[in-house]
């Protein structure tokens, strides 16, 4: 990777956004004025064989009043000489998600990865997240994960309590980890971690008013950022008193 290697850069900074993140984490934040023309950010130098098609996946948020290409160098080099176009488009909860279809470059090898960000007249407060880049297989789905035995042996008390937890499952090349969640009863979400493991430590959290319980969810996170199918746990706080 390079940090950061952005072309006609001027006072473009790029830093690491923990608070706002595709997938959890972090993403990575360029901000400052983005001047008119072409600014070619060098991401990663790969060796990549296209055999039989795939995608570019990229994830990002922001980008307002320019225009994100996806450029590859397909020879050893860090000049690109492929602008890829015409992506599949979506967005969800403000990311926009860019597919580009390899298949165009099938028999050839991916060098470098790039993004260009471009202008047509300067950008002052410029913002933009980068939350993914993948390079997937065609029509990849990622296997299902076998997980079960989900449970813990600790006790709440009536005010606070932690967790241990522990689980089995069956590891296959697509899986990628373990997210963490607890959910009061209104609803309430909040990732508590994320594991590669067969047990996790949920440290000592409050009761939510008079909850009767919590439950802990277990979702498998597969390599593409797809989850699978989440385990639940009920775990009992003990009856509440005046």
């Amino acid at each position: 990777t390079w940090r950061w290697w952005i072309e006609n850069k001027g006072n473009l900074k790029v830093t690491i956004d923990w608070d706002d993140a595709w997938n959890v984490a972090s993403s990575f934040k360029i901000a400052g004025t983005l001047t008119q023309g072409d600014h070619l950010m060098r991401l990663y130098k790969t060796e990549i064989p296209v055999t039989a098609g795939g995608v570019l996946k990229v994830v990002y948020k922001g980008a307002a009043q320019s225009t994100v290409e996806a450029k590859l160098s397909t020879t050893s080099s860090t000049t690109p000489d492929v602008t890829l176009s015409d992506p599949t488009v979506t967005t969800e909860n403000g990311w926009t998600i860019a597919n580009y279809d390899l298949s165009s470059l099938n028999g050839q090898t991916v060098y470098m990865i790039a993004l260009n960000l471009k202008a047509g007249a300067e950008v002052s407060n410029y913002s933009m997240n980068l939350g993914e880049v993948a390079v997937l297989p065609a029509n990849y789905t990622p296997a299902a994960l076998e997980v079960s035995n989900l449970a813990t042996k600790s006790v709440l008390g009536e005010s606070k309590g932690d967790l241990r937890l522990t689980w089995d499952y069956t590891y296959n090349n697509d899986f990628d980890h373990f997210d963490i969640y607890t959910v009061t009863a209104d609803g309430t979400r909040k990732l508590v971690g994320q594991t590669r493991d067969e047990a996790f430590y949920v440290p000592t959290f409050e009761r939510n008013g008079l909850d009767d319980y919590v439950n802990v969810e277990l979702v498998p996170v597969m390599k593409d950022m797809s989850e699978g199918a989440k385990q639940t746990l009920k775990v009992d706080y003990p009856k509440a008193t005046a």
